[in-house]
């Protein structure tokens, strides 16, 4: 993300405020507390120290300490807080990103686990505080609209909640639906096999095999004719000269696959002709769930061994890895 959204996150301090009846005893320093039924519940993030400095170290503090100001064991954790709370969820999930999943750096998995487990545990104290992390997460991590997508984050979150908490049987519905599919294919993992028929011989032929496509990267680029942002995307790649140095060298094989049934519209659209083209003629990657195709168009990245590198990728990632390749 760039530079100034993260300063954007570091610098507004988001302030809670709820009606509350309930007295408790007030939370960490001045910026949290409950008080009398005529007063306010207030909840406002940590203030990072300002002996640090540095822009990545102040992320990773405050992604490691946002909710060091939070009660939720409060009795008064009303509709409405859990309405503002879920905003500040969806900025921490944003924060930690930033400061742990930087895909030009090492991603430290391990310790994103370990703070995002430490949050759902304080949060399980309060079902209605779970259930809140549940939805912001899903909406902002799951959504195929969302530009902070990440679904082995969104996994991590599940598996968190799932281990510290009894789910109401609306929020285990949502996670049963979509944990199996968000499994699938997962960063590391070795992409489902697949067949396709190309628009023309490849290779001397046309029936093949995802995995007999040899590459030391293979993007594949799940798309249908007539879908703008596949074009988009498609006009991207043609104007790239890090994909044109990619393809050219070797280095690169794009598949592009249509895994609907409407040839008819398919073989009126134009692809480069150094991509290969084909279609879905078993109708298994939809029929059978093989991959999650909730939008289109949907870029996975896989190395030589066909594990993959980036799953639903924007085509903007994908090129600044084939830069520092």
């Amino acid at each position: 993300m760039r530079k100034s959204v993260i300063r954007s996150l570091l610098i507004s301090i988001p302030l809670f405020v709820c009606g509350c009846s309930c007295n408790t005893n007030s939370g960490k320093g001045s910026s949290a507390s409950v008080l009398s039924a005529t007063q306010k519940y207030v909840f406002t993030q940590p203030e990072i120290p300002g002996m640090i400095t540095d822009e990545g170290q102040r992320v990773r503090w405050l992604a490691e300490h946002y909710w060091d100001n939070a009660d939720f064991s409060q009795r008064c954790f009303s509709d409405t807080l859990s309405r503002l709370s879920y905003k500040s969820f969806g900025n921490y999930l944003i924060i930690v990103q930033n400061a742990f999943l930087n895909p030009a750096l090492d991603m430290e998995w391990d310790r994103v686990r370990g703070i995002v487990g430490a949050t759902i545990g304080k949060m399980a104290v309060n079902p209605a505080a779970v259930e809140m992390a549940s939805v912001a997460a899903s909406d902002l991590l799951d959504d195929p609209n969302s530009m902070f997508r990440n679904e082995e984050l969104y996994l991590c979150v599940m598996d968190s909640v799932r281990s510290h908490c009894q789910l109401s049987a609306r929020v285990e519905d949502l996670f049963v639906m979509r944990y199996d599919a968000v499994s699938k294919n997962r960063i590391g993992q070795v992409a489902t096999d697949f067949s396709f028929v190309t628009d023309r011989p490849y290779n001397g032929r046309k029936f093949h095999n995802m995995s007999s496509v040899e590459s030391p990267l293979l993007m594949i680029l799940f798309n249908n004719p007539g879908c703008k942002d596949c074009r988009r995307v498609k006009d991207y790649i043609e104007n790239s000269a890090a994909f044109s140095r990619a393809l050219s060298s070797g280095l690169l094989k794009i598949l592009a696959i249509y895994p609907d049934a409407q040839l008819d519209e398919w073989k009126k659209e134009v692809y480069p002709k150094d991509w290969i083209n084909g279609y879905d003629h078993t109708q298994s990657i939809n029929n059978e769930g093989l991959y999650d195709l909730r939008a289109i168009p949907m870029i996975y990245l896989l190395d030589s061994q066909k594990r993959v590198i980036f799953k639903d990728a924007p085509v903007e990632l994908v090129e600044t890895y084939l830069i520092a390749y």
